[in-house]
């Protein structure tokens, strides 16, 4: 066996661990019924969001594997749940005074993604002014309120259509006293008047990614 052949059985290796790894944090995490913040969820998540942040270069090679089988999909809507549950958790927390919202795990992520995401939308146009319609702000509407802290001028505004979120969301800007970030209970495959209207005066429409 030549050194090529050496190399390409070690990158196989490699890559069956990083699958086999994967795949035990899917099945302890779909075998969860919730997927509500606790000790043992919550280091699953972190071990995941560390792997696939990491720059493995067997990491082709394992999400083509992981997509073949079906794991993949189903893991994407388990980080999903995660993620929804997580926002939920954190705007209780933060209404109840148990909290601040710089606390939030990932909230320098954030300030980082929504100045990345606004130089990208300024390539394309001037903000100064302009209406941006936030679809999909959920529980926790970090990124919109980031959007308008970092953009004052822009003029944004927020839906969605989980009334549980809108209520959480409208009583956590409360909470925080922030008045300039309305949120609306509106479904934007229902495209009603109401809908219409929002998108016509919009300049922009920002979809969240969970959505």
């Amino acid at each position: 066996m030549d050194f090529q052949d050496k190399e390409k059985n070690l990158e196989s290796l490699l890559e069956d661990g990083l699958v086999q790894t994967i795949k035990s944090i899917f099945h302890a995490l779909s075998s969860r019924r919730d997927l509500s913040p606790n000790e043992d969820t919550t280091a699953l998540f972190r071990y995941l969001i560390r792997i696939v942040s990491s720059s493995n270069p067997n990491h082709n090679g394992a999400v083509e594997s992981l997509q073949k089988d079906g794991t993949l999909q189903i893991l994407i809507k388990l980080n999903c749940r995660g993620e929804i549950e997580l926002e939920r958790y954190w705007a209780n927390r933060i209404i109840e005074g148990k909290n601040d919202l710089t606390q939030f795990p990932y909230y320098g992520n954030y300030v980082l993604l929504t100045k990345s995401e606004l130089e990208q939308m300024q390539k394309y146009m001037d903000l100064d002014g302009k209406r941006l319609l936030f679809v999909g702000s959920g529980a926790l509407p970090l990124t919109a309120m980031m959007f308008k802290q970092q953009q004052p001028s822009l003029d944004v505004r927020c839906i969605d259509k989980d009334a549980e979120f809108v209520r959480l969301s409208r009583a956590l800007l409360s909470k925080l006293g922030i008045s300039y970030l309305p949120i609306f209970i509106r479904d934007i495959a229902n495209l009603d008047y109401g809908i219409q209207s929002m998108l016509s005066t919009s300049d922009v429409v920002f979809i969240a990614a969970l959505v």
